[in-house]
């Protein structure tokens, strides 16, 4: 779910306070700031391939709805084979909850049905399914989905 805004606070300091913590985060390297769409673009090394790139990005696409969008995803997809499960040792998440802690943003309480399904019909795939699934374009698309060069 989304970040939140919390409430009597100001969307515009929110996302300010969101772009210094980006900025002042020792592993991500702010690369896009587009204050006129809140749009923001970072950079953090992956830790799994070790020579990839993470991208993570946030956006707030209506400052009235108190909500901040948020994405992280290395550039690289690892197949293994169908026994051996890749992990990012939670690098993702942490990352993002260091993000979220250090900006005074909350996250949304509930699931949506939508969110719910989703995440069922993926778990119920096989490795192939998700693999092929995972290389698709995102459903979700951040301006306009490209992966920097």
């Amino acid at each position: 779910p989304p970040f939140t805004i919390p409430e009597g606070t100001d969307p515009e300091r929110a996302w300010t306070k969101l772009k210094n913590t980006i900025e002042n985060d020792s592993v991500l390297k702010t690369k896009v700031v587009d204050d006129s769409l809140h749009y923001i673009r970072a950079e953090a090394p992956s830790v799994f391939p070790p020579t990839s790139i993470d991208d993570v990005e946030f956006l707030m696409p209506v400052p009235s709805d108190m909500k901040i969008f948020y994405r992280s995803n290395s550039r690289d997809l690892i197949k293994a084979g169908q026994q051996f499960q890749v992990s990012d040792s939670g690098t993702h998440k942490k990352r993002l909850d260091r993000v979220q802690s250090g900006a005074g943003l909350g996250t949304m309480e509930e699931v949506t049905n939508d969110a719910a399904k989703y995440l069922e019909d993926f778990n119920n795939m096989n490795f192939f399914e998700k693999q092929q699934f995972l290389s698709k374009p995102a459903d979700i698309n951040f301006l306009d989905n490209k992966v920097p060069q």
